[in-house]
């Protein structure tokens, strides 16, 4: 078993690091875990496996002795428009990010009654690959995009100091990978041109903790479950010092996270989850592009230009129906909000992350005794965006869409 724990590791450590995510809450997904994603991306009160720990820590404590693999295969059609701008940006292009797989892989090990450890790996993200120069009417070249990923390697421990009650912390092990292109037309509002665009993939790492608490009330047919992580510190991006605020800062943005579990019937569970995310706190992420356009805080600076991306509220809602012993349905919903304001549509043509709704459905098929294989669907609503470019670049109209489909599927078994 540890030959065989020690090979999945590896490969699928291995496969994260090479593989981009694509998320449509903001650039984190709606769900941790193919249960959950069947379910709006809800079960911060509903451990169910054990990637678990990836939404709530505490939820270890009872989830067992097993091992989950998967992974998420995405179709995310992306588009942008310009139309009426002066300086001769009209055009539109649609992405050639067209399929993206991103793996998970969590164990759990109970060491003793009340206490467990654990450990997840998975991955969130956004890409887009324009076949075009979106700003070559003012001198950029080639393809125009962005592709970042991150990986987080958590390791958990969860107690329960009492029978209904559980805490529990993660230590998250960060790894994030960067590269933009096509962006020479905005070296001269950098701080540093040399490193603002078409410098290849850059990598840094970085640290934070996920900690959480979950409490089982009335004869455990209800659960309260909450979960905060706060901002993950990253390395700097040393080669696109000159694109992100604070000289190539991109830390990780804090979220908070609280949720419901009710049997409502002995076989019908309903969840819901409120997530809160705070892009705003990340001044890479959330300054306006007017910050630069101003001309007193340029790309790169300590208050450059970010994405101009707003805190968010997520609502996730779930029901699971336990057919019979080798069979369980999942439905949900999960609303987003868009982070992006009107007036930064333009420079998040590299990053459109408008899909505000989302329709899940999933499924568990016991398999022997051990083993279950778990499919969960999500249909991400298109949702099309549209603001005025700025006067600076010639004003008119920036649109972009975006929707998208995804498949998830798992194997977890209990040893």
């Amino acid at each position: 078993m540890k030959k065989r724990w020690g090979r999945w590791l590896a490969v699928t450590l291995a496969w994260c690091l090479a593989s981009p995510a694509m998320a449509t809450n903001g650039h984190f997904p709606h769900g941790y875990g193919t249960k959950n994603k069947g379910m709006g991306g809800a079960g911060v009160a509903l451990p169910q496996d054990a990637m678990a720990s990836a939404t709530n820590p505490a939820g270890l404590a009872y989830v067992g002795r097993r091992v989950d693999v998967g992974a998420d295969f995405i179709v995310p059609p992306v588009e942008y428009r310009i139309d009426g701008n002066a300086f001769g940006l009209d055009g539109s292009a649609r992405s050639e990010t067209d399929f993206v797989v991103c793996p998970h892989l969590g164990a759990n090990w109970p060491i003793r009654e009340r206490t467990a450890l654990g450990v997840a790996f998975y991955g969130n993200g956004l890409m887009t690959d324009y076949p075009v120069a979106v700003f070559g009417a003012l001198g950029s070249h080639g393809r125009t995009g962005l592709k970042f990923t991150q990986v987080i390697m958590n390791s958990t421990v969860a107690v329960r100091p009492i029978e209904q009650v559980s805490i529990g912390i993660s230590q998250l092990f960060s790894y994030q990978e960067f590269r933009a292109r096509g962006l020479q037309a905005f070296g001269g509002l950098s701080s540093n041109a040399n490193r603002l665009t078409d410098k290849g993939d850059d990598d840094v790492f970085g640290f934070g903790l996920r900690l959480g608490a979950l409490g089982k009330f009335l004869d455990e047919r209800v659960a309260v479950g909450v979960s905060y992580q706060p901002r993950i510190y990253m390395r700097k991006f040393d080669k696109y010092a000159g694109l992100f605020a604070e000289h190539g800062d991109l830390d990780t943005p804090p979220m908070f996270t609280a949720g419901v579990a009710v049997q409502v019937l002995p076989d019908v569970t309903v969840v819901g989850d409120y997530l809160r995310i705070n892009y705003d706190h990340i001044k890479s992420i959330g300054n306006p592009v007017s910050n630069t356009l101003q001309g007193t805080d340029l790309f790169g600076s300590d208050n450059g230009a970010g994405f101009g991306w707003n805190d968010i509220d997520v609502f996730k809602a779930g029901v699971q129906y336990e057919v019979n012993p080798r069979w369980t349905l999942r439905a949900g919903w999960n609303h987003g909000e868009n982070p992006i304001e009107d007036s930064e549509m333009a420079f998040n043509i590299l990053a459109p992350a408008v899909v505000e709704d989302h329709l899940t459905f999933g499924a568990t098929k016991r398999v022997g005794k051990s083993g279950e294989l778990n499919i969960a669907y999500v249909h991400g609503f298109h949702k099309r965006e549209s603001g005025q470019v700025p006067a600076a670049f010639g004003g008119g109209t920036a649109s972009f869409s975006m929707s998208m489909h995804a498949l998830e599927v798992s194997y977890g078994w209990e040893f």
